[in-house]
């Protein structure tokens, strides 16, 4: 089938939209997957949704506190509990704001900052620490460009920084998306 045929992977933020779109591409490639979610609800609702079309034994649903070490530790955990190795993760989970910048609050900054750019290293963290010690493994971060000289709203700059925060990419232009990996 392909490259991920066999391969266990976790896909945050995969409960909707491009993440939802991952987790099903993975299952029709053969892999086995954890769709993370931020709540349980939509988590269900997802694994619903993908019951309907079939995909029952290789797919499960996860949704730890992605800022929480000790939560994204124990739901990776269940993962290799239930398939047994964790081959890859994709960090796609990421919140934004349209709130123009000079209404943002620091406190809605911080959300998004924990969400797309702290959620992103204990996430890495808790996948490499597996990784390493079965020895084999990888992490995407997708990443994202979006804006213009005409934007002012700092959400999109706050969204845009996490999702190019990773990678190190250059300067912000029209939407579009790209991505970093890393081996372990």
């Amino acid at each position: 089938m392909g490259i991920v045929e066999g391969k266990v992977a976790i896909v945050t933020g995969g409960t909707r939209g491009i993440g939802f779109t991952i987790v099903r591409e993975f299952l029709k490639n053969g892999a086995k997957v954890a769709l993370a979610g931020s709540r349980q609800e939509t988590v269900d609702a997802a694994l619903a949704k993908l019951a309907e079309e079939g995909f029952t034994d290789n797919v499960m649903g996860i949704a730890p506190a992605l800022t929480d070490p000790d939560s994204v530790a124990a739901a990776f955990a269940s993962v290799v509990d239930r398939f047994g190795r964790l081959d890859v993760l994709c960090n796609n989970a990421g919140v934004s704001s349209r709130t123009p910048l000079v209404d943002y609050t620091l406190e809605e900054f911080n959300k998004v900052m924990s969400i797309n750019v702290t959620a992103v290293f204990v996430c890495t963290q808790a996948a490499a620490r597996i990784m390493i010690e079965q020895g084999e493994g990888g992490a995407a971060q997708l990443a994202f460009k979006w804006g213009s000289e005409r934007q002012s709203s700092v959400g999109a700059a706050a969204f845009c920084s996490r999702r190019r925060g990773p990678r190190r990419a250059s300067s912000p232009r029209r939407a579009s998306a790209c991505s970093s990996a890393w081996k372990f």
